[in-house]
């Protein structure tokens, strides 16, 4: 099991992580909310990119045996300049396939994705997770992740 940093030569496995992603049960409340474009495949292949050029952000994947496994996105979210810390390490996206769950493999993503952040001197790391989602909620406070915020939100438009 290698962790590392993605390349734009990863897009394809990471896509089909993606489409394995929507396909998981625990993801239907995001897509009953925000449903998919009809061209949502180029424009995540397109996101990923974006995503691995970026010097803000960074994309490390999790590779068994030729095949990705697990992938996790973070990026470098900035607060009012008012706060003391005012940039935190915000985890995007955090996925591991079906058959390589309990393994430790979202752990160690998760540790490499707070390496990068430590790297960068930033001072919070953090996430959002569905509250439905109990599993990754007791992974993320084993890792020393605390619940601080709720998000709420309404949609007001849907087209």
């Amino acid at each position: 099991m290698e962790i590392r940093k993605a390349t734009e030569k990863d897009i394809p496995g990471m896509i089909g992580l993606w489409v394995c992603l929507i396909g998981n049960p625990r993801f239907n409340p995001y897509l009953k909310r925000y449903g998919l474009k009809k061209n949502c495949v180029q424009l995540y292949r397109k996101f990923l990119k974006s995503r691995i050029r970026a010097r803000n952000a960074a994309v490390f994947v999790a590779e068994a045996k030729g095949e990705l496994v697990g992938e996790i996105i973070v990026s470098i979210e900035k607060h009012p300049p008012v706060y003391v810390i005012d940039r935190e390490g915000s985890v995007n996206e955090l996925f591991v396939k079906a058959g390589y769950r309990g393994k430790g493999i979202g752990t160690k993503l998760l540790t490499k994705a707070l390496e990068w952040c430590k790297a960068r001197k930033l001072r919070e790391f953090g996430l959002t997770v569905h509250v439905c989602n109990k599993k990754a909620r007791s992974v993320y406070r084993k890792f020393g992740l605390e619940e601080v915020s709720l998000k709420m939100d309404k949609i007001i438009a849907y087209k």
